[in-house]
This record gives structure tokens, C-alpha cells and sequence, in this order.
């Protein structure tokens, strides 16, 4: 009785070799040349941006996304885009559960809250009281100016018309001076007058000032009260 080869003496014989050869004639030769590769031109490179589905990009500060997927995966989606710089590192999300998805805001960031406190501090301006006479009868309008003890520079801070019904001629006017920029130091004020032009007359018009100064104030000093 004959017995049957093992499998591997089955590979190894000739018979079943041959056979397999058969099948795979590529194996078999080894002159054999693959297909050559075809280079195409003028195809258009695809967009990796057209397959973003969430408009990060796009949006303002306020604005806001629905989006079916979890909390979990946008804050990631989020974290992969700004480390593909994808998404500006100043732009700031915040995503929060809606119903069965989330939903995702543009929130302001650090710089934006400190323009805003800037915004905030320069608003809140310190403030003086001042006084002037009124001394001249041909005045039209009160001034304070307001002169820079570091440069000399003056300068015209505010005037207002006068109305000798309310004020009488030697009466005075209350001013209130603000800080005139954020990091002033001393500045004098003066108080004067500003006099329109008389057609009947023929006066010019005209500034005066009075030379003496009318208060010094040091800025970088807190005013009480403020």
C-alpha cells in the first residue's frame, strides 16, 4: 500500500511544484516585468479645508454651532485643528451639551479681555474740579487750558459759552477736568475766555488766558474721593 507524502515533501516534490507553478507563472519567471506606472498632469490638488465640516474659521466672536457629536469629540476635534495650526491658538471655544448633541461658542480670549479692561480703566478717568471768574463782558465763552509741566505744550482742554443770566460778571464757573492721558503727570490749567468776532465793531476774535495758574495737578497722584 502507498502512502500519501506529507505536506511538505508534497511542496518540495516536483509534481505538485510544477503544478503550483502552473498556476502563479508570474513566480515562475523571473524575467517578469510589471506594467510600467502611468504619470498623469493638470490634476487638480484636492483641498484638505473643503472636507471641514465645523466653521471655525469663519467665526466672530459670539457666534455659535450645533453639532450632533459629543462634548468629548469636538474639544478634540478643537485641540487637533490648533495643533495643525488649523485655528488661530488666540481663538477660544467653549462647547457645552444641547439636547443630544453640543453646541459650540466663539468666546473672547485673554487679549481680548485685556483690550476690554484697558477699554474699562481708560473710561474710568480721574476728575478734578475747577473754578473760573468770569471777568470780562465781552466774553462769548469760558476756557480751561491745560499745560504739560514736563514739555511746556499747551493746549485747549474744553470750553463752554457763557450765559450772563446764569453766571453774572464776576461770578465763577465750575469745570471739571479729566485726566488727559493715561500716564500724565503734572499739568497746570489756566482759566480765560474766548471772545467771537464783532461784525458791528470789527473785533477779531480772540483767546485770552489768564497767565496765572489756576491749579497744578499731579495725576499720578489719586485725586481724594476716586
Amino acid at each position: 500500500m502507498s502512502t500519501l507524502p506529507k505536506p511538505a515533501d508534497a511542496m518540495r516534490s516536483g509534481p505538485i511544484r510544477g503544478t503550483l507553478t502552473q498556476l502563479n507563472p508570474r513566480r515562475a519567471s523571473l524575467d517578469f516585468e510589471p506594467e510600467p506606472l502611468q504619470v498623469v498632469s493638470n490634476i487638480p490638488i484636492p483641498d484638505e479645508r473643503r472636507n471641514c465640516k465645523y466653521p471655525f474659521a469663519e467665526m466672530q466672536v459670539g457666534d455659535s454651532f450645533y453639532s450632533e457629536n459629543s462634548v468629548h469629540a469636538l474639544q478634540s476635534t478643537i485641540s487637533n485643528r490648533r495643533g495643525r495650526n488649523t485655528i488661530p491658538r488666540a481663538h477660544k471655544f467653549l462647547v457645552k451639551r444641547e439636547g443630544t448633541g453640543c453646541r459650540v461658542w466663539r468666546i473672547a480670549g485673554i487679549l481680548c479681555v485685556l483690550v476690554l479692561s484697558a477699554v474699562i480703566a481708560q473710561a474710568a478717568v480721574w476728575t478734578h474740579p475747577l473754578k473760573c471768574e468770569v471777568s470780562d463782558p465781552t466774553a462769548t465763552h469760558a476756557t480751561v487750558w491745560r499745560e504739560s509741566v514736563s514739555s511746556g505744550k499747551r493746549s485747549l482742554d474744553q470750553q463752554v459759552p457763557i450765559d450772563f443770566e446764569q453766571t453774572p460778571l464776576g461770578s465763577a464757573m465750575t469745570f471739571t477736568v479729566k485726566k488727559p492721558a493715561p500716564n500724565a503727570a503734572k499739568w497746570n490749567y489756566y482759566c480765560g475766555y474766548h471772545r467771537d468776532a464783532n461784525e458791528e465793531t470789527g473785533e477779531p476774535a480772540a483767546d485770552v488766558i489768564r497767565e496765572d495758574v489756576s491749579v497744578q495737578i499731579n495725576w499720578k497722584l489719586k485725586p481724594e474721593g476716586q
